[in-house]
């Protein structure tokens, strides 16, 4: 009699369904395209449209003046999923044209830690562990930049529980037959449109960058709109089937449904390509398995290889854990926005 962790063992030994096997540019394309009809096609299921999403009820609720940039506080309305997004744009002084959406991890604070805001000591702390901040030092150097509060993060959370809070929204959000992953898609689309929206910013030079559950995200966001032009996706190149083999945990703000019989993030991350794409890994973030993320890392740069685009896809590998590595972060954004 197999035992539940024998039959997930099971389950993690098939080969993802839509891998790409080929090696030619022609090849390629055609794969990139079925496969993120494929993806589009999974959310689209969930409730987010493929469309790009209008500006709805965008209203700018605190402003504030620093010597190099104005923080702006805004809210606007997502109708897909009926909610007020809580978010900030942090707006250079000296604006180079292009906008990035920032978007934070799995802490307490939400985006406050992203944009530099030091209003208490939980914040200050997270900030200092994950270096956070990123929002705002790529506004320093002239970025626009949009974060939001994912959805039960920072201004959106719910109460504490006993239990993890994100597996507690997943599941309860499940009985009502929505997933936590398409909303919170939906809600960053919403923020590109406002970013590209935003006056001074070029539509056609929009970026993404994340930390882990952030990384996560922006893999979904950008394999899954094409707006996006650069991404930088940090602490996030693991996959599904090794957390599950390792038993070393998933959060319900991570898990798609259907998913990992078709995909695993290899093949998301790979339909990025030709867009330019950095994968950011600490060697000491304990979250990142590196037998599985190397062999997934092989696997995106082949894709980016046979794309004719070997170039655009970099992995940065830094001393460090669980975080953000900015310097390099910024140089890919310098140099393909």
């Amino acid at each position: 009699m197999k035992t539940s962790y024998e039959y997930l063992k099971g389950l993690i030994k098939t080969k993802s369904t839509r891998r790409f096997k080929a090696d030619s540019v022609a090849e390629f394309e055609l794969w990139r395209k079925e496969f993120i009809n494929w993806l589009q096609g999974l959310f689209v299921d969930m409730g987010v449209s493929r469309s790009e999403p209008g500006i709805f009820n965008l209203e700018i609720t605190d402003k504030k003046d620093y010597d190099a940039y104005k923080r702006i506080d805004i809210q606007f309305h997502n109708p897909e999923f009926n909610l007020t997004v809580s978010g900030t744009i942090l707006e250079p002084v000296e604006k180079n044209g292009a906008g990035i959406v920032c978007q934070h991890g799995h802490g307490k604070s939400g985006r406050l830690p992203i944009i530099g805001d030091l209003s208490n000591e939980e914040v200050i702390d997270e900030k200092e562990i994950l270096r956070h901040g990123f929002g705002l030092r790529f506004a320093q150097a002239g970025f626009t930049v949009i974060a939001i509060d994912l959805f039960n993060f920072g201004e959106r959370s719910m109460p504490p529980t006993g239990r993890e809070k994100c597996d507690m929204l997943g599941h309860f959000l499940n009985l009502f037959g929505i997933n936590l992953v398409a909303l919170q898609l939906s809600d960053i689309r919403h923020a590109i449109s406002v970013l590209s929206s935003w006056d001074g910013v070029d539509p056609e030079r929009i970026g993404i960058a994340g930390l882990s559950q952030g990384g996560r995200m922006t893999m979904f966001t950008t394999a899954f709109d094409e707006r996006i032009k650069v991404a930088v996706a940090s602490g996030c190149c693991n996959t599904y089937r090794d957390r599950i083999e390792k038993l070393s945990g998933a959060c319900g703000a991570q898990i798609v449904p259907g998913l990992l019989p078709d995909a695993d993030t290899p093949e998301i991350f790979s339909a990025i390509a030709p867009r330019p794409l950095q994968l950011q890994w600490g060697n000491k973030d304990q979250l990142i398995i590196p037998e599985p993320a190397k062999k997934g890392i092989g696997y995106i740069q082949k894709c980016y290889s046979a794309s004719g685009n070997a170039q655009n896809f970099s992995v940065d590998k830094f001393e460090g854990g669980h975080e953000f590595d900015f310097k390099p972060a910024l140089k890919w954004f310098v140099k393909y926005l």
